[in-house]
Order: C-alpha cells, then sequence, then structure tokens
C-alpha cells in the first residue's frame, strides 16, 4: 500500500500489518533520495575548492544510508524482511517518491549544474525532497503530505500498537562509525526515537534547523538538518540567526560559491529509460541492492559492510567512468551520466 494509502486508513484501524507495510514504505522513501544525491555528489569534481559542498553531500548520504537501515531494523524487529532486490523497489527516474508523498514533485537524475554554470535546479528539488513542516528560513508550505507527517503517523501507531521487537536480524556496521546513527531497535521507544532523528536530520525541529534543537548557538555543520544544507548551496551562503528575520534563521552568513564550471561534470538529466552505456555501472547497482536485502534477510552484518563498501568504491569506480568518458546526452547539452537501472540478469 502506497503511502497515501497507508495515510487514509483511520488510526482506529491501524495495526501491526499497517506497520510493517509503512515501514516498507519507509524504507522506500529514504532509499529514493540516495541515487539523486549520489548523481549530484559524483558531478562535483574532486578538487580543494570543491570540499565544502562535497563534505555536504558525503554526510548527508550517510545519514541516508542509516535512514534507511533504522527502517530495515525496525521491519526486522517486527517479523518482517524488507524488500529491497526487487525492481519496484527502486524507483524509475525521472519519476514521484514512492508513495506520491510530496505528490506532484518530479525527481530526477541529473548533476548539480545541468547544461549551464550556476544551474542549481537540482539543489531546489534536493530541499523539496526535505521540506519541513515549519521552514525556518524560507517560508514555504505546500497542500501534500510531507515526509515528516508521514513519520509522525508511523510514530503514533507505533504507541497504540505497542508491538515487541526481535533483535535476531537487526544489523549495526563494523565498525559502528561506519553508520554511526544505524542501532538496534529494542522497544516501541528506541523505534520512535530512531523516527525523530530521522526526521529531525531531515527537517530539523519546529524551533531549530538544527538536528540535536539547539537555537542560540551554532552546532557543528554534520547537524544542521539536510532541508538547511541544500539551502546553503541554493543560497551560496551559510545559516546563521538573524534576529531581524521571522524565524529568527536566514541564509545570510558566510559565502558559499556555487562550484565553477571548470569543477563540474556537466551531467545531463537522466532520460526515461535511461542509457545502454550505464548498464556496467547498473549491474554493479543490482548487486548492491541484493547484498542489501540478503543481509536483513538472514541478519547477516558481514553483507552489510559489503553492500557499503561497493557502493563507496565499485558503484562510484564505475559512475567515474562513465562521467569521464564524455557521451554527450543526445537530449541537449551535457553528458551522460548513471541511471540507476534494477537489472535482474
Amino acid at each position: 500500500m502506497s503511502v497515501q494509502g497507508l495515510m487514509t486508513v483511520p488510526a482506529t484501524e491501524r495495526d501491526v500489518q499497517w506497520l510493517t507495510d509503512a515501514l516498507q514504505e519507509a524504507i522506500r522513501l529514504e532509499w529514493a533520495t540516495i541515487p539523486p544525491y549520489l548523481c549530484a555528489y559524483w558531478s562535483l569534481k574532486d578538487v580543494e575548492v570543491n570540499d565544502d559542498i562535497r563534505q555536504t553531500f558525503r554526510q548527508i548520504l550517510l545519514q541516508e544510508m542509516a535512514h534507511m537501515g533504522l527502517g530495515c531494523n525496525m521491519l526486522a524487529g517486527l517479523g518482517g524482511t524488507p524488500n529491497i532486490y526487487s525492481e519496484n523497489f527502486t524507483p524509475r527516474y525521472p519519476s514521484e517518491l514512492p508513495g506520491h508523498v510530496h505528490e506532484g514533485l518530479i525527481v530526477s537524475l541529473a548533476g548539480l549544474s545541468r547544461d549551464e554554470a550556476g544551474n542549481k535546479e537540482q539543489v531546489y528539488q534536493f530541499m523539496q525532497i526535505e521540506l519541513p513542516e515549519h521552514p525556518l528560513a524560507l517560508r514555504v508550505r505546500t497542500g501534500f503530505a510531507t515526509i515528516g507527517e508521514f513519520y509522525d503517523a508511523l510514530s503514533q501507531t507505533l504507541a497504540d500498537v505497542n508491538p515487541t521487537f526481535s533483535t535476531d536480524r537487526q544489523l549495526t556496521t563494523t565498525p559502528p562509525g561506519r553508520l554511526r546513527d544505524l542501532v538496534v531497535i529494542h522497544t516501541v521507544a528506541e523505534a520512535q526515537a530512531a523516527i525523530d532523528l530521522i526526521k529531525r536530520q531531515g527537517e530539523g525541529t519546529s524551533t531549530s534547523p538544527f538536528a540535536d534543537g539547539r537555537r542560540l548557538a551554532i552546532a557543528p555543520e554534520r547537524e544542521l538538518a539536510h532541508y538547511y544544507r541544500f539551502g546553503q548551496i541554493h543560497a551560496e551562503r551559510k545559516l546563521q540567526p538573524d534576529a531581524n528575520a521571522p524565524t529568527g534563521w536566514s541564509f545570510t552568513g558566510a559565502p558559499l560559491p556555487f562550484p565553477r564550471p571548470d569543477d563540474l561534470y556537466f551531467v545531463a538529466e537522466v532520460p526515461p529509460g535511461g542509457y545502454s552505456d550505464s548498464d556496467a555501472f547498473d549491474r554493479e547497482y543490482t548487486a548492491m541492492l541484493k547484498l542489501l536485502h540478503d543481509a536483513w534477510a538472514v541478519g547477516d552484518p558481514q553483507k552489510l559492510s559489503d553492500a557499503i563498501r561497493r557502493m563507496n568504491m565499485d558503484l562510484t569506480s564505475k559512475a567515474l567512468a562513465l562521467l569521464n568518458a564524455d557521451i554527450p546526452s543526445g537530449t541537449g547539452n551535457g553528458i551522460r551520466g548513471p541511471d540507476f537501472r534494477f537489472l535482474d540478469h
């Protein structure tokens, strides 16, 4: 059942089956952000002037992986098996997010700049994915449900149903610092704390843009919620407290210049169906999904570590090989990038 369908079920009718269905959708939602963020990250050449923005993407990607893993742990704890090795698990970009969350928002695969320098459309798209219920730096509100509202419903249903959790197939990483936020879930309270962390790292809190809730002092950059970290890239300014702003925060801090043309791969938006040139990448991507699926199917932490290694090394190597091949997209300016297709052969 889709997120929109799950949200229409009356609260009094939500049970353990509702929770397992919701957690599978949460896992798909968290994963759906990773390919677009990776494409943007890979489009940033590994040069010193890009270090700040590349670090932003590295930290966000690790947190998104941990968020997906927390969903997998909760689902495994309730007796389910995350369905990851499936053609239906990963979106066929460009597409809406799974479950029609942020209905009408089309998420695409592209570099940070598509056809010309300074094109920040992709960054703005990422801001919409992470859109808080009450943005503190930009007054934006839409009529569709946010990811945070879905997580609120999931947390409340956990309290209402009060299920028990098994730890048999739940996973953490070795060393723990690889995904430091991925923990084993023993109780409903711990599950709710995990959901709260996912929300705060994506959106901030209702009074602070930081995941730890700080308001008066600037917390470490890694604690700044994803929405605001993308906002800094888009505004080309760091976020800072602002007594003159209605919410107390604004993008008026230190400059954060958008990458120059020479410091980017101009990766065009991947069209529906992708490219055959991406086949080698797609085979590696599909193999990584299989490792993730098997890891939680049997509770094997080594398979999880192997999947993370393949993303960091093998998948990155295949992506950069494609970008450096400099193949014209055929649909306008820009080159062909990885298309994240599921290949079951």
